[in-house]
């Protein structure tokens, strides 16, 4: 990362000189630019460093020499350095997300990274793909990116001098789609329909699901086109398809999904789970996190959750997965059985 200072008692080319081989001492330090005629310091770190760390290192040896954060005064930032309180130092960082389609994808991920704590404000550029954060103090990026995934999004946050992923030209493209104002569009695989009257089944469910303003979806390509006021986590639209006992499912664009993990209280669960999870058709790869209480499942198809949750219930144990929104604490149902029919068949004495 880089990040540029004031320096104030400079008055050669020696003087620069000086600064700029002291501040590149610094441990974490990667490169150091000093510009004498904007009394300027570039700095290039593995991690953010304290301004007071660097004032400190050029005060060594009782150098007339100051760094400060732009906006800061020479003085306040040389005080703190020598008390020890911290500045009252704030930063702006630059950041690529991917994800983005509309201009409600945009809010959404704006206000997620408001609420982050420590973060003075945040700006999204939809046409550019990029997040300006101000902070008070440097917030490591694995912090937004947890943020963003809490109700298993698919935005994603990353270094802007990172390369920008095929995937997210993609969804620059999909972005100039027209999108009712003040909405977001979400794309989903839908799995289980075998005719209009499926499509339009599911179609007409998504539509009742408080805060989607429009559904569309496709029996060939088997998609949905979800429109919503806010982000709505994926379990909702599950529940939802679910409520009659159908055999539809709902899954996230991608070969990953996330879910949530029940009934774990151990390494050993951790464990069991994501042996028993690996060994379900159709699944390249699993990750289960005992503390997030998490499972990430690479797979070569859509597998509904509900044969991830049979799997589980297979041996008897306590274990279950959901997606996220579901409501976990009504049990799972059970597919329907196949056949031509339920009815029963009696005897009768005669």
């Amino acid at each position: 990362m880089k990040h540029t200072y004031k320096i104030t008692g400079m008055t050669c080319n020696g003087c620069r000189s000086h600064v700029e081989e002291t501040l590149r001492k610094v441990d974490g330090v990667k490169n150091a630019a000093v510009d004498l005629e904007k009394s300027e310091a570039v700095i290039e770190m593995e991690k953010h460093i304290p301004v007071e760390v660097f004032e400190a290192a050029l005060q060594k040896n009782g150098g007339k020499y100051h760094i400060s954060v732009p906006g800061n005064t020479p003085e306040k930032t040389s005080e703190n350095a020598i008390s020890g309180s911290p500045s009252s130092e704030v930063m702006s960082h630059t950041y690529k997300v991917s994800g983005m389609t509309c201009n409600g994808c945009r809010s959404h991920v704006e206000e997620v990274l408001q609420k982050v704590e420590g973060v003075k404000s945040a700006s999204v550029d939809l046409e550019n793909s990029e997040a300006t954060i101000t902070m008070k103090k440097h917030i490591p990026i694995e912090v937004f990116e947890k943020e963003l995934q809490k109700e298993g999004g698919k935005y994603h946050i990353s270094e802007a001098d990172k390369s920008v992923t095929p995937q997210n030209e993609t969804v620059k493209k999909e972005s100039e789609r027209s999108v009712p104002e003040g909405a977001m569009e979400h794309r989903y695989k839908i799995s289980g329909m075998t005719c209009n009257g499926c499509r339009s089944h599911v179609e007409e469910t998504l539509q009742k699901v408080d805060g989607v303003k429009n559904a569309s979806v496709d029996l060939e390509k088997s998609e949905a086109v979800i429109s919503m006021e806010k982000h709505i986590p994926i379990g909702i639209f599950e529940d939802a398809l679910h409520k009659d006992g159908s055999k539809y499912h709902i899954h996230s664009e991608g070969s990953k999904e996330k879910y949530q993990v029940t009934g774990m209280t151990c390494n050993g669960c951790r464990s069991h789970v994501e042996e028993t999870l690996k060994k379900v058709e159709g699944v390249k790869e699993v990750s289960v996190d005992l503390e997030k209480a998490e499972a990430v499942i690479t797979a070569e198809k859509p597998i509904p959750v509900t044969v991830l949750q049979e799997a589980l219930r297979k041996d008897g144990s306590t274990y279950n997965v959901y997606l996220p929104g579901q409501d976990i604490t009504a049990p799972p149902k059970p597919e329907k059985p196949k056949g031509t029919g339920t009815g029963t068949l009696s005897l009768i004495h005669i």
